[in-house]
C-alpha cells in the first residue's frame, strides 16, 4: 500500500485540530478547556494529512492502541486515510489491537468507524460528561488484527504473489486456491519485509493451527521460515524475500 499521511513528529497538528472551535465543540466533554496533548504525546503516534488525520494512543505493551480521529470539515475521504492507519500500524508496528470510543451524542461517527472496519463491542454506561449534572453512554468499538487480515485485499495480493514465486521456484502448491491462506500468508510476507518478521510468524502458524493449515518453523534468526523442503529467506536488507529449496524437516 501507499501511504500518503505524514507522520507526527510532535502534538502541535492534533493541538491545534482539537482547539478549533468547532471541533472542541464536538470532542470535548462538558467544561474541558483547552486540549493538550503534549503531557501523553510519548504514548502516541499521529498521522496527518492537510485536512485532518489520526492520533493513536498506545494503551499497554502488548499491542493495544486507542484511536482518536480529528478532521476539519470536508474530510471525505476519511476511509481510505483509516484504511492507510490500519495497515501501517497491523504491519509496521507491535499493534495487535485498535479500539476507539465514540460518545452517543455522535452517531455518524459511529458509522464511520463502522464503515472503517470497525466492529461494535458494547456500549460503556454514563460515562461522558455532556451537561452539568449529564453523562451519556459511550460507543466501544474495535479492530482486531487476525480480523483485519482475513478480509484485507492488500494482504490477499501480497498473498498471490508469495504463491506464484513459489510456482515459479518450482514449487507445487498442496492445497486449493484459497484467499484466505492467501491473506495470511500475505501478512507474514508483508510483516516479514517491514522489520516485523516475528509478528508475521506468529499471526500465520496461530491461524494454520485453527484452520488446519501445517505451522511454518521460523528460524533462530528471525530472517526465515521453512516448510516441506522449501526455505523462504529475506534478502540482506530485509526489503524482499528469495525461495530456495531446502532438506525437508525429519
Amino acid at each position: 500500500m501507499d501511504y500518503t499521511f505524514r507522520l507526527s513528529k510532535g502534538p502541535e497538528f492534533f493541538n491545534e485540530l482539537a482547539n478549533h472551535p468547532r471541533i472542541h465543540k464536538a470532542i470535548a466533554q462538558y467544561g474541558q478547556g483547552v486540549i493538550d496533548l503534549a503531557p501523553v504525546w510519548d504514548r502516541c503516534m499521529g498521522f496527518e494529512w492537510p485536512e485532518g488525520g489520526f492520533f493513536l494512543v498506545q494503551l499497554d505493551d502488548d499491542g493495544l492502541y486507542e484511536a482518536h480521529t480529528l478532521f476539519r470539515k470536508g474530510g471525505r475521504r476519511v476511509r481510505e486515510y483509516s484504511a492507510q492507519v490500519s495497515h501501517f500500524l497491523f504491519t509496521r508496528t507491535d499493534c495487535t489491537l485498535i479500539t476507539t470510543r465514540v460518545p452517543e451524542t455522535l452517531p455518524l461517527a459511529t458509522r464511520l468507524a463502522l464503515d472503517s472496519g470497525f466492529t461494535y463491542d458494547y456500549r460503556l454506561k454514563s460515562l461522558w460528561r455532556i451537561g452539568e449534572s449529564e453523562l451519556c453512554d459511550m460507543d466501544h468499538l474495535s479492530m482486531d488484527c487476525s480480523r483485519w487480515i482475513a478480509s484485507s485485499k492488500d494482504m490477499q495480493d501480497a498473498g498471490e504473489m508469495f504463491h506464484d514465486r513459489l510456482v515459479s521456484a518450482g514449487v507445487e502448491k498442496d492445497h486449493c486456491d484459497d484467499p484466505i491462506h492467501d491473506r495470511f500468508a500475505g501478512y507474514l510476507v508483508t510483516c516479514s519485509t517491514s522489520g516485523h518478521f516475528w509478528k508475521g510468524a506468529y499471526f500465520y502458524n496461530r491461524w494454520a493451527a485453527s484452520a488446519g493449515y501445517r505451522n511454518l518453523i521460523p528460524s533462530s534468526d528471525g530472517r526465515a521460515v521453512t516448510f516441506d523442503g522449501v526455505r523462504i529467506q529475506l534478502n540482506a536488507d530485509g526489503s524482499d524475500y528469495e525461495v530456495q529449496r531446502c532438506q525437508p524437516e525429519q
